[in-house]
Protein backbone atom coordinates (compact mmCIF):
# COMPACT_ATOMS: atom_id res chain seq x y z
CA UNK A 1 0.00 0.00 0.00
CA UNK A 2 2.12 3.16 -1.21
CA UNK A 3 -1.10 5.62 -0.32
CA UNK A 4 -3.52 5.34 2.14
CA UNK A 5 -6.99 7.49 1.80
CA UNK A 6 -9.63 8.60 5.25
CA UNK A 7 -10.73 5.48 6.03
CA UNK A 8 -7.83 3.64 6.05
CA UNK A 9 -6.28 6.86 8.43
CA UNK A 10 -9.72 6.56 10.62
CA UNK A 11 -9.26 2.49 11.18
CA UNK A 12 -5.97 2.82 12.16
CA UNK A 13 -6.79 5.43 14.57
CA UNK A 14 -9.74 3.71 15.85
CA UNK A 15 -7.59 0.58 16.52
CA UNK A 16 -4.89 2.78 18.55
CA UNK A 17 -7.64 3.97 20.39
CA UNK A 18 -9.07 0.79 21.36
CA UNK A 19 -5.35 -0.86 22.39
CA UNK A 20 -4.83 1.91 24.82
CA UNK A 21 -8.07 2.03 26.33
CA UNK A 22 -7.20 -1.75 26.99
CA UNK A 23 -4.04 -0.99 28.69
CA UNK A 24 -5.97 2.23 30.43
CA UNK A 25 -5.29 0.68 34.08
CA UNK A 26 -1.55 -0.47 33.29
CA UNK A 27 -0.86 2.97 32.21
CA UNK A 28 -2.46 4.54 35.54
CA UNK A 29 -0.42 2.10 37.83
CA UNK A 30 2.82 3.50 36.01
CA UNK A 31 2.33 6.89 36.25
CA UNK A 32 4.79 8.93 37.77
CA UNK A 33 5.52 12.34 36.27
CA UNK A 34 4.54 15.20 35.84
CA UNK A 35 2.75 13.90 39.35
CA UNK A 36 2.01 10.13 40.78
CA UNK A 37 -1.60 10.74 40.61
CA UNK A 38 -2.19 7.53 39.03
CA UNK A 39 -4.78 9.11 36.06
CA UNK A 40 -2.75 9.35 32.49
CA UNK A 41 -4.36 6.06 31.46
CA UNK A 42 -7.70 7.47 32.24
CA UNK A 43 -7.05 10.44 30.79
CA UNK A 44 -5.44 9.17 27.44
CA UNK A 45 -8.15 6.41 27.26
CA UNK A 46 -10.79 9.69 27.78
CA UNK A 47 -9.12 11.71 25.25
CA UNK A 48 -9.00 8.52 22.74
CA UNK A 49 -12.42 7.47 23.16
CA UNK A 50 -13.46 10.90 22.52
CA UNK A 51 -11.95 10.38 19.51
CA UNK A 52 -13.02 7.23 18.43
CA UNK A 53 -16.57 7.55 19.16
CA UNK A 54 -16.96 11.40 17.76
CA UNK A 55 -14.30 11.46 15.00
CA UNK A 56 -16.29 10.67 11.63
CA UNK A 57 -14.53 8.80 9.21
CA UNK A 58 -14.34 10.45 5.52
CA UNK A 59 -12.34 9.09 2.12
CA UNK A 60 -11.18 12.37 2.30
CA UNK A 61 -7.68 12.21 4.97
CA UNK A 62 -8.13 16.82 5.17
CA UNK A 63 -12.05 15.96 6.66
CA UNK A 64 -10.74 12.80 8.55
CA UNK A 65 -7.68 14.43 10.28
CA UNK A 66 -9.61 17.46 10.82
CA UNK A 67 -12.52 15.56 12.51
CA UNK A 68 -9.81 13.61 14.73
CA UNK A 69 -8.18 17.12 16.06
CA UNK A 70 -11.52 18.13 16.69
CA UNK A 71 -12.92 15.35 18.20
CA UNK A 72 -9.24 15.30 20.65
CA UNK A 73 -9.45 18.92 21.57
CA UNK A 74 -12.81 18.78 22.87
CA UNK A 75 -12.15 15.45 24.97
CA UNK A 76 -8.47 15.90 25.75
CA UNK A 77 -7.59 15.50 29.49
CA UNK A 78 -4.86 15.80 31.63
CA UNK A 79 -1.63 16.57 30.45
CA UNK A 80 -0.91 13.36 28.31
CA UNK A 81 -4.27 14.03 26.62
CA UNK A 82 -3.54 17.48 25.43
CA UNK A 83 -0.08 16.61 23.49
CA UNK A 84 -2.24 13.92 21.95
CA UNK A 85 -4.67 16.59 20.88
CA UNK A 86 -2.00 18.60 20.03
CA UNK A 87 -0.07 16.09 17.97
CA UNK A 88 -3.39 15.61 16.04
CA UNK A 89 -3.92 19.28 15.49
CA UNK A 90 -0.22 19.24 13.60
CA UNK A 91 -1.26 16.31 11.37
CA UNK A 92 -4.60 18.02 10.56
CA UNK A 93 -3.01 21.42 9.88
CA UNK A 94 -0.08 19.38 7.22
CA UNK A 95 -3.13 17.15 5.79
CA UNK A 96 -5.17 20.44 4.56
CA UNK A 97 -6.73 19.59 1.40
CA UNK A 98 -5.07 16.27 0.81
CA UNK A 99 -8.04 13.24 -0.13
CA UNK A 100 -4.82 10.61 -0.52
CA UNK A 101 -1.47 10.48 1.37
CA UNK A 102 2.07 9.00 0.07
CA UNK A 103 4.57 7.72 2.63
CA UNK A 104 6.58 10.78 2.14
CA UNK A 105 3.76 13.31 3.11
CA UNK A 106 2.78 10.92 6.17
CA UNK A 107 6.64 11.50 7.53
CA UNK A 108 6.43 15.12 6.96
CA UNK A 109 2.85 14.93 9.07
CA UNK A 110 4.38 13.10 11.54
CA UNK A 111 7.24 15.66 11.75
CA UNK A 112 5.10 18.62 11.72
CA UNK A 113 2.47 17.40 14.83
CA UNK A 114 5.50 16.36 16.57
CA UNK A 115 7.06 20.05 16.48
CA UNK A 116 3.23 21.25 17.31
CA UNK A 117 3.29 19.33 20.64
CA UNK A 118 6.48 20.64 21.53
CA UNK A 119 5.31 23.75 20.81
CA UNK A 120 2.15 23.55 22.99
CA UNK A 121 4.04 22.97 25.81
CA UNK A 122 5.75 26.28 27.43
CA UNK A 123 8.39 23.96 29.10
CA UNK A 124 9.01 20.63 27.27
CA UNK A 125 10.65 18.18 29.27
CA UNK A 126 12.60 14.98 27.55
CA UNK A 127 11.92 11.19 28.54
CA UNK A 128 8.25 11.83 28.17
CA UNK A 129 5.36 11.10 25.63
CA UNK A 130 7.22 13.79 23.76
CA UNK A 131 10.17 11.76 23.37
CA UNK A 132 8.32 9.20 21.88
CA UNK A 133 6.71 11.34 19.19
CA UNK A 134 10.03 12.53 18.38
CA UNK A 135 11.88 9.35 18.43
CA UNK A 136 9.00 8.10 16.12
CA UNK A 137 9.10 11.11 13.45
CA UNK A 138 13.03 10.51 13.29
CA UNK A 139 12.29 6.82 12.43
CA UNK A 140 9.96 7.61 9.96
CA UNK A 141 12.32 10.19 8.57
CA UNK A 142 15.04 7.80 8.05
CA UNK A 143 12.38 5.22 6.22
CA UNK A 144 10.82 7.57 3.80
CA UNK A 145 12.31 5.84 0.88
CA UNK A 146 10.01 2.40 1.51
CA UNK A 147 7.29 2.31 -0.71
CA UNK A 148 5.12 0.73 1.56
CA UNK A 149 3.40 2.20 4.40
CA UNK A 150 3.21 -1.81 6.29
CA UNK A 151 7.07 -1.84 6.41
CA UNK A 152 7.00 1.90 7.35
CA UNK A 153 5.29 1.17 10.36
CA UNK A 154 6.04 -2.43 11.27
CA UNK A 155 10.25 -0.84 11.30
CA UNK A 156 9.80 2.41 12.87
CA UNK A 157 7.39 0.81 15.64
CA UNK A 158 10.62 -1.29 16.29
CA UNK A 159 12.75 1.94 16.91
CA UNK A 160 9.86 3.46 18.71
CA UNK A 161 9.75 0.92 21.21
CA UNK A 162 13.37 0.66 22.16
CA UNK A 163 13.03 4.58 22.22
CA UNK A 164 10.15 4.11 24.91
CA UNK A 165 12.20 1.74 27.20
CA UNK A 166 15.20 4.52 27.06
CA UNK A 167 12.30 6.55 29.18
CA UNK A 168 12.99 4.54 31.94
CA UNK A 169 15.02 6.48 34.82
CA UNK A 170 14.49 9.96 32.77
CA UNK A 171 11.57 11.17 34.91
CA UNK A 172 10.57 7.91 37.41
CA UNK A 173 12.66 5.78 39.37
CA UNK A 174 13.58 3.47 36.35
CA UNK A 175 11.21 0.62 37.09
CA UNK A 176 9.15 1.32 34.52
CA UNK A 177 8.69 3.40 31.24
CA UNK A 178 7.47 7.26 31.15
CA UNK A 179 3.28 6.07 31.43
CA UNK A 180 2.59 8.55 28.76
CA UNK A 181 5.30 7.65 26.61
CA UNK A 182 4.27 3.90 27.19
CA UNK A 183 0.54 5.23 26.41
CA UNK A 184 1.90 6.49 22.33
CA UNK A 185 3.34 2.73 22.00
CA UNK A 186 0.29 1.55 22.93
CA UNK A 187 -1.75 3.81 20.22
CA UNK A 188 1.07 3.05 17.55
CA UNK A 189 0.85 -0.91 17.67
CA UNK A 190 -3.18 -0.48 17.89
CA UNK A 191 -2.68 1.53 14.75
CA UNK A 192 -0.25 -0.55 12.78
CA UNK A 193 -2.40 -3.31 13.23
CA UNK A 194 -5.52 -1.28 12.16
CA UNK A 195 -4.19 0.31 9.09
CA UNK A 196 -5.07 -2.55 6.53
CA UNK A 197 -8.23 -3.67 8.28
CA UNK A 198 -10.87 -0.91 7.59
CA UNK A 199 -13.96 -3.05 9.12
CA UNK A 200 -15.74 -0.36 11.03
CA UNK A 201 -18.42 -2.67 12.59
CA UNK A 202 -15.62 -5.04 14.08
CA UNK A 203 -13.62 -2.13 15.95
CA UNK A 204 -16.42 -0.44 17.09
CA UNK A 205 -17.94 -3.77 19.09
CA UNK A 206 -14.22 -3.75 19.80
CA UNK A 207 -15.03 -0.24 21.56
CA UNK A 208 -17.83 -0.78 22.98
CA UNK A 209 -17.10 -4.34 24.44
CA UNK A 210 -14.03 -2.76 26.43
CA UNK A 211 -14.38 -3.02 30.11
CA UNK A 212 -14.20 0.22 32.47
CA UNK A 213 -11.89 -1.72 34.78
CA UNK A 214 -8.54 -3.77 34.00
CA UNK A 215 -6.86 -6.33 36.20
CA UNK A 216 -4.16 -3.95 37.87
CA UNK A 217 -0.51 -4.17 38.70
CA UNK A 218 0.32 -6.82 41.52
CA UNK A 219 2.72 -4.18 42.92
CA UNK A 220 -0.06 -1.46 43.13
CA UNK A 221 2.26 0.59 46.17
CA UNK A 222 5.30 1.51 44.53
CA UNK A 223 4.70 5.40 44.17
CA UNK A 224 4.70 5.50 48.38
CA UNK A 225 8.42 7.37 47.80
CA UNK A 226 7.86 9.68 45.61
CA UNK A 227 6.53 13.63 46.81
CA UNK A 228 2.80 15.49 46.76
CA UNK A 229 2.58 17.77 44.13
CA UNK A 230 3.85 20.69 44.16
CA UNK A 231 0.70 22.60 42.67
CA UNK A 232 -2.95 21.43 44.07
CA UNK A 233 -5.36 21.09 40.85
CA UNK A 234 -5.12 19.64 37.40
CA UNK A 235 -7.25 22.08 36.05
CA UNK A 236 -8.20 22.03 31.90
CA UNK A 237 -10.59 24.47 30.15
CA UNK A 238 -11.40 24.42 25.99
CA UNK A 239 -11.52 28.54 25.17
CA UNK A 240 -12.51 30.00 21.48
CA UNK A 241 -11.69 33.28 20.21
CA UNK A 242 -8.59 33.95 21.88
CA UNK A 243 -7.06 37.36 21.53
CA UNK A 244 -3.56 37.15 21.95
CA UNK A 245 -0.95 34.87 20.72
CA UNK A 246 -0.99 31.77 21.99
CA UNK A 247 2.96 31.96 23.07
CA UNK A 248 1.55 34.82 25.33
CA UNK A 249 -1.09 33.00 26.43
CA UNK A 250 1.95 30.21 27.37
CA UNK A 251 3.45 33.12 29.25
CA UNK A 252 0.92 34.42 31.15
CA UNK A 253 -0.60 31.01 32.68
CA UNK A 254 3.06 29.87 33.36
CA UNK A 255 2.89 32.57 36.39
CA UNK A 256 0.03 30.91 37.92
CA UNK A 257 1.20 27.09 37.82
CA UNK A 258 3.31 24.66 35.74
CA UNK A 259 2.54 21.66 33.41
CA UNK A 260 1.38 24.28 31.02
CA UNK A 261 0.02 23.14 27.72
CA UNK A 262 -1.68 25.32 25.30
CA UNK A 263 -3.06 22.75 22.40
CA UNK A 264 -5.15 23.95 19.61
CA UNK A 265 -4.96 27.16 17.02
CA UNK A 266 -6.58 31.07 18.50
CA UNK A 267 -9.96 29.96 17.36
CA UNK A 268 -10.10 27.11 19.69
CA UNK A 269 -7.81 25.79 22.04
CA UNK A 270 -7.51 23.05 25.23
CA UNK A 271 -5.62 24.53 28.07
CA UNK A 272 -4.03 22.47 30.88
CA UNK A 273 -2.22 23.85 34.27
CA UNK A 274 -1.12 22.09 37.64
CA UNK A 275 -2.19 25.36 39.66
CA UNK A 276 -2.92 26.11 43.34
CA UNK A 277 -5.82 28.73 42.26
CA UNK A 278 -8.01 27.89 39.14
CA UNK A 279 -10.52 30.65 39.98
CA UNK A 280 -7.33 32.83 39.81
CA UNK A 281 -6.57 31.19 35.98
CA UNK A 282 -10.45 31.33 34.94
CA UNK A 283 -10.38 35.43 35.76
CA UNK A 284 -6.95 35.81 33.91
CA UNK A 285 -8.55 33.55 31.14
CA UNK A 286 -11.39 35.43 30.79
CA UNK A 287 -9.27 38.44 29.90
CA UNK A 288 -8.38 37.39 26.61
CA UNK A 289 -10.30 34.59 25.67
CA UNK A 290 -14.13 32.84 25.68
CA UNK A 291 -14.53 30.26 28.11
CA UNK A 292 -16.40 27.06 27.96
CA UNK A 293 -15.61 23.33 29.15
CA UNK A 294 -13.94 23.25 32.54
CA UNK A 295 -11.96 20.74 34.52
CA UNK A 296 -10.19 20.69 38.13
CA UNK A 297 -9.24 17.38 39.74
CA UNK A 298 -7.72 17.99 43.09
CA UNK A 299 -4.33 16.30 42.71
CA UNK A 300 -3.40 16.04 46.47
CA UNK A 301 -6.67 14.21 47.08
CA UNK A 302 -5.48 11.93 44.47
CA UNK A 303 -1.70 11.30 46.07
CA UNK A 304 -3.30 11.12 49.66
CA UNK A 305 -6.04 8.48 48.25
CA UNK A 306 -3.50 6.64 45.98
CA UNK A 307 -0.65 6.18 49.34
CA UNK A 308 -3.06 5.92 51.88
CA UNK A 309 -3.94 2.20 53.22
CA UNK A 310 -6.96 0.46 51.26
CA UNK A 311 -9.74 1.02 53.36
CA UNK A 312 -11.73 3.32 55.34
CA UNK A 313 -14.44 5.29 54.73
CA UNK A 314 -14.73 8.35 52.69
CA UNK A 315 -16.54 11.50 53.62
CA UNK A 316 -18.17 13.04 50.48
CA UNK A 317 -20.35 16.26 50.32
CA UNK A 318 -21.22 18.66 47.35
CA UNK A 319 -19.61 22.45 47.26
CA UNK A 320 -22.93 23.73 48.70
CA UNK A 321 -21.69 22.27 51.82
CA UNK A 322 -19.90 25.26 54.22
CA UNK A 323 -16.98 23.61 55.66
CA UNK A 324 -13.71 25.17 56.88
CA UNK A 325 -10.81 24.70 54.67
CA UNK A 326 -9.17 23.74 57.70
CA UNK A 327 -11.37 21.05 58.50
CA UNK A 328 -11.88 19.58 55.13
CA UNK A 329 -7.92 18.70 55.27
CA UNK A 330 -7.71 17.54 58.29
CA UNK A 331 -10.73 15.01 57.88
CA UNK A 332 -9.55 14.39 54.20
CA UNK A 333 -13.30 15.25 52.59
CA UNK A 334 -13.74 14.91 49.37
CA UNK A 335 -16.13 17.91 47.51
CA UNK A 336 -17.84 17.57 44.22
CA UNK A 337 -18.20 21.30 42.65
CA UNK A 338 -21.78 21.72 41.48
CA UNK A 339 -22.28 24.24 38.36
CA UNK A 340 -22.17 27.42 38.21
CA UNK A 341 -23.66 28.45 34.77
CA UNK A 342 -23.19 32.08 32.93
CA UNK A 343 -24.36 32.86 29.04
CA UNK A 344 -20.90 31.65 28.41
CA UNK A 345 -19.61 28.68 30.60
CA UNK A 346 -20.75 26.53 33.36
CA UNK A 347 -17.87 27.14 35.98
CA UNK A 348 -16.91 24.86 38.84
CA UNK A 349 -18.30 26.14 41.88
CA UNK A 350 -15.85 27.03 45.03
CA UNK A 351 -13.10 25.74 42.38
CA UNK A 352 -12.85 27.96 39.00
CA UNK A 353 -15.89 30.60 40.55
CA UNK A 354 -15.49 31.42 44.16
CA UNK A 355 -17.63 34.29 45.99
CA UNK A 356 -15.75 37.33 44.76
CA UNK A 357 -15.64 36.14 41.19
CA UNK A 358 -19.23 35.62 41.26
CA UNK A 359 -19.93 38.72 42.51
CA UNK A 360 -17.98 40.38 39.82
CA UNK A 361 -19.56 38.63 37.04
CA UNK A 362 -23.07 39.54 38.18
CA UNK A 363 -21.75 43.48 38.15
CA UNK A 364 -20.32 42.26 34.72
CA UNK A 365 -22.74 40.48 32.66
CA UNK A 366 -25.58 42.24 34.58
CA UNK A 367 -27.27 38.39 34.54
CA UNK A 368 -27.41 36.44 37.71
CA UNK A 369 -25.80 33.21 36.83
CA UNK A 370 -27.76 29.76 37.87
CA UNK A 371 -27.03 26.84 39.42
CA UNK A 372 -27.00 22.78 38.51
CA UNK A 373 -26.08 19.64 39.78
CA UNK A 374 -22.99 17.43 38.16
CA UNK A 375 -24.47 14.95 36.04
CA UNK A 376 -24.37 10.96 36.85
CA UNK A 377 -21.92 10.10 34.78
CA UNK A 378 -19.43 12.68 36.46
CA UNK A 379 -20.23 11.44 40.01
CA UNK A 380 -20.21 7.63 39.17
CA UNK A 381 -16.61 8.28 37.64
CA UNK A 382 -16.35 10.29 41.25
CA UNK A 383 -17.57 7.03 43.18
CA UNK A 384 -15.71 4.48 41.33
CA UNK A 385 -12.21 6.29 41.81
CA UNK A 386 -13.04 6.63 45.41
CA UNK A 387 -13.92 2.88 45.98
CA UNK A 388 -10.73 1.66 44.83
CA UNK A 389 -9.09 3.20 47.50
CA UNK A 390 -11.76 2.82 50.36
CA UNK A 391 -14.41 0.41 51.71
CA UNK A 392 -17.67 2.49 51.64
CA UNK A 393 -18.26 6.23 50.74
CA UNK A 394 -21.13 8.22 52.64
CA UNK A 395 -22.22 11.51 50.38
CA UNK A 396 -23.80 14.35 52.38
CA UNK A 397 -25.66 16.24 49.88
CA UNK A 398 -28.14 19.46 49.86
CA UNK A 399 -31.72 18.76 50.40
CA UNK A 400 -33.42 17.69 47.57
CA UNK A 401 -35.79 19.59 47.88
CA UNK A 402 -33.65 22.71 46.39
CA UNK A 403 -31.26 20.84 44.23
CA UNK A 404 -31.42 17.44 41.97
CA UNK A 405 -27.62 16.75 43.32
CA UNK A 406 -28.95 14.16 45.79
CA UNK A 407 -30.95 12.15 43.16
CA UNK A 408 -27.96 12.53 40.58
CA UNK A 409 -25.67 11.04 43.18
CA UNK A 410 -28.34 8.11 43.67
CA UNK A 411 -28.54 7.15 40.71
CA UNK A 412 -24.24 7.03 40.37
CA UNK A 413 -23.78 5.53 43.67
CA UNK A 414 -26.57 2.37 41.89
CA UNK A 415 -24.41 2.06 39.26
CA UNK A 416 -20.69 1.03 40.99
CA UNK A 417 -21.36 0.01 44.61
CA UNK A 418 -24.05 -0.80 47.61
CA UNK A 419 -21.25 0.13 49.77
CA UNK A 420 -21.52 3.93 48.77
CA UNK A 421 -24.74 5.63 51.02
CA UNK A 422 -26.48 8.85 49.47
CA UNK A 423 -27.37 11.10 52.23
CA UNK A 424 -30.23 13.87 51.68
CA UNK A 425 -29.32 16.46 54.51
CA UNK A 426 -32.65 18.29 53.80
CA UNK A 427 -30.36 21.20 54.66
CA UNK A 428 -27.76 23.73 52.84
CA UNK A 429 -24.27 25.08 53.07
CA UNK A 430 -24.44 25.02 57.49
CA UNK A 431 -26.33 22.81 57.86
CA UNK A 432 -24.78 20.20 55.69
CA UNK A 433 -21.61 21.08 57.61
CA UNK A 434 -23.07 19.71 61.03
CA UNK A 435 -23.80 16.70 59.25
CA UNK A 436 -20.25 16.80 57.86
CA UNK A 437 -18.88 17.04 61.61
CA UNK A 438 -20.95 14.79 63.26
CA UNK A 439 -19.97 11.53 60.91
CA UNK A 440 -16.07 13.06 61.04
CA UNK A 441 -15.99 12.88 64.56
CA UNK A 442 -17.65 9.10 64.21
CA UNK A 443 -14.84 8.17 61.98
CA UNK A 444 -12.54 9.42 64.52
CA UNK A 445 -13.87 7.13 66.87
CA UNK A 446 -13.44 4.57 64.93
CA UNK A 447 -17.13 3.25 63.81
CA UNK A 448 -17.98 1.28 60.98
CA UNK A 449 -20.09 2.53 58.29
CA UNK A 450 -23.51 1.34 59.51
CA UNK A 451 -22.65 2.97 62.77
CA UNK A 452 -21.58 6.48 61.41
CA UNK A 453 -25.13 6.71 59.32
CA UNK A 454 -26.69 6.14 62.78
CA UNK A 455 -24.91 8.99 63.67
CA UNK A 456 -26.33 11.16 61.25
CA UNK A 457 -30.05 10.21 62.30
CA UNK A 458 -30.41 13.86 63.23
CA UNK A 459 -34.45 15.57 63.70
CA UNK A 460 -34.76 18.35 61.40
CA UNK A 461 -36.28 20.48 64.04
CA UNK A 462 -32.89 20.35 65.93
CA UNK A 463 -31.17 22.35 62.88
CA UNK A 464 -32.28 25.41 61.35
CA UNK A 465 -30.51 27.92 58.61
CA UNK A 466 -30.88 31.61 58.37
CA UNK A 467 -30.24 34.08 55.85
CA UNK A 468 -30.03 37.97 55.50
CA UNK A 469 -29.76 40.04 52.30
CA UNK A 470 -28.49 43.92 52.63
CA UNK A 471 -30.02 44.20 48.83
CA UNK A 472 -32.94 42.58 47.49
CA UNK A 473 -31.31 43.01 44.05
CA UNK A 474 -30.50 39.64 43.34
CA UNK A 475 -33.38 38.59 44.15
CA UNK A 476 -35.28 40.58 41.54
CA UNK A 477 -31.97 39.37 39.45
CA UNK A 478 -33.48 35.90 39.99
CA UNK A 479 -37.09 36.62 39.58
CA UNK A 480 -37.98 35.71 43.18
CA UNK A 481 -39.30 38.85 44.04
CA UNK A 482 -40.77 41.34 41.48
CA UNK A 483 -39.40 44.93 40.58
CA UNK A 484 -42.52 46.22 42.86
CA UNK A 485 -42.35 44.40 45.35
CA UNK A 486 -38.66 45.18 45.90
CA UNK A 487 -39.20 48.87 45.18
CA UNK A 488 -41.95 48.91 48.08
CA UNK A 489 -39.93 46.69 50.37
CA UNK A 490 -36.61 49.46 50.10
CA UNK A 491 -38.65 52.23 50.31
CA UNK A 492 -40.57 50.71 53.70
CA UNK A 493 -37.21 49.69 54.36
CA UNK A 494 -37.69 45.92 55.27
CA UNK A 495 -34.97 43.45 55.45
CA UNK A 496 -36.29 39.99 54.81
CA UNK A 497 -34.86 36.78 57.05
CA UNK A 498 -34.82 33.46 54.99
CA UNK A 499 -35.08 29.95 56.66
CA UNK A 500 -33.85 26.53 55.98
CA UNK A 501 -36.26 24.33 57.25
CA UNK A 502 -37.31 20.69 56.48
CA UNK A 503 -34.91 20.74 53.26
CA UNK A 504 -36.92 23.81 51.84
CA UNK A 505 -35.76 27.87 51.83
CA UNK A 506 -38.76 29.97 52.71
CA UNK A 507 -39.31 33.49 54.34
CA UNK A 508 -38.41 33.37 58.17
CA UNK A 509 -39.59 37.25 59.08
CA UNK A 510 -39.79 40.73 57.73
CA UNK A 511 -37.59 43.43 59.57
CA UNK A 512 -36.77 46.91 59.34
CA UNK A 513 -33.15 46.46 59.92
CA UNK A 514 -30.15 44.16 60.09
CA UNK A 515 -30.17 44.55 64.05
CA UNK A 516 -33.73 43.80 64.11
CA UNK A 517 -33.08 40.68 62.15
CA UNK A 518 -30.09 39.25 64.21
CA UNK A 519 -32.69 40.03 67.15
CA UNK A 520 -35.43 37.82 65.87
CA UNK A 521 -32.69 35.55 65.11
CA UNK A 522 -31.60 35.31 68.88
CA UNK A 523 -35.25 35.04 70.63
CA UNK A 524 -35.80 32.05 68.28
CA UNK A 525 -32.63 30.47 69.34
CA UNK A 526 -34.09 30.92 73.07
CA UNK A 527 -37.61 29.51 72.45
CA UNK A 528 -35.99 26.55 71.02
CA UNK A 529 -33.59 26.00 74.05
CA UNK A 530 -34.76 23.72 76.98
CA UNK A 531 -32.51 26.14 79.58
CA UNK A 532 -32.24 29.64 80.31
CA UNK A 533 -31.72 32.33 77.33
CA UNK A 534 -28.25 32.55 75.95
CA UNK A 535 -26.68 35.27 78.41
CA UNK A 536 -24.82 39.02 77.00
CA UNK A 537 -21.61 37.19 75.91
CA UNK A 538 -23.41 34.39 73.60
CA UNK A 539 -25.17 37.85 71.98
CA UNK A 540 -21.91 39.53 71.91
CA UNK A 541 -19.79 36.81 69.91
CA UNK A 542 -23.06 36.23 67.73
CA UNK A 543 -23.13 39.78 66.83
CA UNK A 544 -18.89 39.97 65.74
CA UNK A 545 -19.34 36.94 63.85
CA UNK A 546 -22.50 38.32 61.88
CA UNK A 547 -20.43 41.55 61.48
CA UNK A 548 -17.21 39.94 59.96
CA UNK A 549 -19.75 37.72 57.65
CA UNK A 550 -18.25 34.25 59.42
CA UNK A 551 -19.78 31.12 60.98
CA UNK A 552 -20.80 30.38 64.31
CA UNK A 553 -21.50 26.96 65.27
CA UNK A 554 -21.67 25.33 68.92
CA UNK A 555 -23.41 22.98 70.90
CA UNK A 556 -25.80 23.71 74.00
CA UNK A 557 -27.21 21.21 76.29
CA UNK A 558 -26.84 18.70 73.68
CA UNK A 559 -28.63 20.87 70.64
CA UNK A 560 -26.22 21.71 67.97
CA UNK A 561 -27.26 24.88 66.61
CA UNK A 562 -25.27 26.48 63.24
CA UNK A 563 -26.23 29.70 62.20
CA UNK A 564 -24.50 31.77 58.67
CA UNK A 565 -25.07 35.26 58.72
CA UNK A 566 -24.21 36.03 54.84
CA UNK A 567 -24.81 39.80 53.51
CA UNK A 568 -24.76 40.39 49.98
CA UNK A 569 -23.34 44.01 49.98
CA UNK A 570 -23.80 45.94 46.45
CA UNK A 571 -19.86 47.01 46.93
CA UNK A 572 -18.99 43.28 46.95
CA UNK A 573 -17.95 40.77 49.45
Amino acid sequence: MKEIQGSHLHSAIVSGACTLIENRDFLNQINMFPVADQDTGSNLAHTLQAVAEKAEPSDSVSETMDNVAQAALMGARGNSGAIFAQFFQGLSEHMKEVQKISVSGFCSAVCHAVKSAYGALQNPVEGTVLTAMKEWSRALNDLRFLNSFGELLKRSLVSLEKAVANTRGVQNDGRYADAGAQGFLFFLRGFVNGIYNTDSVRLRRWLNSLERTAPMLENADFHDTTEPPAHRYCTEFLVSRVNTSLDDLRQMLSRRGDSVIVAGSRKKARIHIHTNNPALVARKLKTVCSLSEQKSDDMLRQYQNAHKSRGGVALVVDSVCDVAPAFAEKHHVHIIPLLINTQETAYLDKRTLVFSGLHDLVRSDGVLPSSSQPSPMQLQLFYEELMKHYDSVISLHVSSEISGTYQAAVLAAGKVSPRISVVDTRTLSGGIATYLRRAARAVEEGKNHEEILESLKVNPASQSFYLSVETLEYLKMSGRITGVKKFIMDMSGIQPVFQAKDGKLGLFALTRNEDVACQKILETIKQSMKTPPLDCSWRAVWRRAAMRKKRLSFDICGLEVFYHWIVFDIQGF
